[in-house]
């Protein structure tokens, strides 16, 4: 028919654990997202596609404290709140 090839994930808001973090985080959503994490103060410190379904990112070495994820999925954007120990 004509779903074929629509992805269950797709339709889904991404998820991210374990939130606190301290080593790193995962991202399970579609792999044509763009994910960018940014301080509260603006500065972006990580940014990339994700390529897969399940997006993992190293946090060890961040300063902690509080950041913010963006997370743009086809034409939504999901905004995250990440606690970085």
């Amino acid at each position: 028919g004509r779903y074929m090839g629509l992805k269950e994930s797709g339709l889904s808001a991404p998820q991210m654990y374990p939130n606190p973090a301290s080593k790193r985080i995962y991202i399970r959503t579609s792999e044509s997202s763009n994910v960018g994490i940014y301080t509260v103060q603006g500065q972006q410190v990580y940014s990339g596609n994700a390529g897969s379904d399940l997006l993992e990112i190293e946090v060890n070495g961040w300063k902690p404290g509080l950041y913010i994820v963006r997370i743009k999925d086809n034409n939504k954007l999901y905004s995250k709140k990440l606690i970085v120990e």
